[in-house]
């Protein structure tokens, strides 16, 4: 079988002319180049409540490790805190609302630092486990935290601070650059805003410039018309993929707090289809890749040529009973675009023909078949041509609910054993087919 290290595409060149033995790390989806030891970085430091009394003792702290660019008093709508706190920790009602009885009401202190010398090393950090972190800053907020009567959030990393900057000012990190503070307490900015989109999303450029820092996603589809019109012929959701589970609970915060598929975005209703690497959408292998190929279209993400022409056949064919004949054109410029001018309609509508092709191109790559949960239309059938190409099997939660009617009935407790045998016996095969 082909290295699952190799691409026949490797940052948008030919594999013949990549260099020999060159492979590409998908271990960093997400990570911003600049996260090394050495390279200048900003980050921000948000105190949710800070001693009055010993502000120029905390600046003076601050000051000794971090260069401090800008301070603001920053005041949220009464209203509107605790749905605040949940859109920025992507939390659950009760969990915000315990967030706003520990920070209260008062003007938060926004802090804005340049890190000249940042070092990244690992750290416990709290809610997100053992994690490489600017220990500039992380220790720094660990230090404050000690120091009493105060509630601080600082950003542990470039993909925190981009994410964070963005809910909390609206802008890029590209396009903040706001004047130096001088240094006077007494001449500290106050600005009244809530976290983005609190008010409702405008646009779908709004709620794509959110996406870009504060999750790794592409959009899989159906973006011909993107971010103008969201309706692609008769295709009106948008599916989007995501880097994990934690960067699809994120982005499900940020569409919608009570997670509805649809929002509404300008009075209009907009639908999103959510999938992560993890769900099995795809091969997680193939998922890793299109995310780690994809490009900028038009102020979001999709994926290259080749990842979109081969993810939208394999979707066309095997998650769909029958191909979308809206799907044929935009299939023939992709083949011409990579290469494949060969290709004629037949190739696509073709059972036969398009199974050949996807089973080459699978098996090429070393990628496998998948069924994702919730996909009711999945064509076992045109599944079925695709020969030797292995398949990658996940549990569901089907076995477990068998497992309990098993328990609860005597007549079938007996028969436990043997299924828990059956079991290993599928998941030992799972095994070797992954190594394989």
């Amino acid at each position: 079988m082909a290295d699952r290290g190799k691409l026949d595409l490797v940052e948008g060149r030919p594999a013949a002319e990549a260099a020999a033995g060159e492979t590409i790390n998908v271990s960093n989806i997400g990570v911003q180049p600049h996260m090394r030891d050495g390279v200048p970085e900003r980050n921000l430091l948000v105190f949710w409540r800070w001693p009055a009394d010993r502000l120029d003792e905390t600046f003076a702290k601050i000051g000794q490790r971090l260069e401090i660019e800008q301070i603001l008093y920053l005041h949220w709508t009464r209203e509107r805190i605790v749905e605040n706190f949940q859109r920025f920790y992507a939390m659950i009602t009760g969990h915000a609302y315990q967030k706003y009885t520990e920070a209260g009401v008062a003007p938060f202190l926004f802090v804005l630092v340049r890190d000249r010398n940042p070092v990244y090393r690992y750290r416990i950090a709290a809610g997100s486990g053992f994690k490489k972190v600017n220990i500039n800053s992380f220790d720094l907020k660990q230090e404050l935290r000690r120091q009493g009567n105060t509630s601080l959030h600082a950003t542990n990393d470039q993909r925190e601070f981009r994410r964070d900057l963005m809910y909390l000012v609206g802008q890029s990190a590209d396009d903040y650059h706001p004047p130096k503070w001088d240094g006077d307490l007494s001449n500290i900015e106050e600005i009244h805003r809530d976290v983005v989109a609190a008010e409702g999303w405008e646009s779908l450029r709004q709620v794509f410039s959110v996406l870009n820092e504060a999750v790794c996603y592409v959009v899989l589809r159906n973006f011909d018309r993107l971010p103008d019109e969201h309706v692609h012929g008769s295709h009106g959701d948008l599916d989007l993929l995501l880097s994990d589970e934690d960067a699809l609970s994120r982005a499900a915060s940020i569409l919608d707090k009570d997670h509805r598929p649809t929002i509404r975005v300008g009075g209009r209703k907009v639908s999103f289809d959510l999938r992560s690497v993890e769900d099995f959408y795809y091969d997680p292998e193939w998922c890793r890749r299109i995310l780690e190929n994809r490009v900028m279209v038009r102020g979001f993400y999709a994926p290259n040529a080749e990842n979109h022409f081969f993810s939208l056949l394999f979707h066309g064919h095997v998650q769909k009973p029958v191909i979308a004949r809206d799907y044929i054109p935009t299939l023939l410029d992709l083949s011409r675009e990579i290469g494949l001018d060969w290709i004629g309609e037949d190739w696509l509508t073709s059972r036969h023909k398009a199974a050949s092709l996807l089973k080459d191109w699978l098996k090429g790559n070393g990628y496998y078949v998948t069924r994702p949960t919730g996909c009711p239309q999945f064509n076992w059938s045109f599944a079925r041509r695709l020969g030797d190409v292995p398949w990658l099997y996940r549990s569901r939660s089907m076995t477990r609910k068998v497992g309990d009617l098993m328990m609860r009935n005597p007549l079938l407790r007996p028969l436990i054993p043997h299924a828990r045998a059956a079991r290993q016996l599928y998941r030992m095969a799972n095994k070797r087919l992954r190594r394989a």
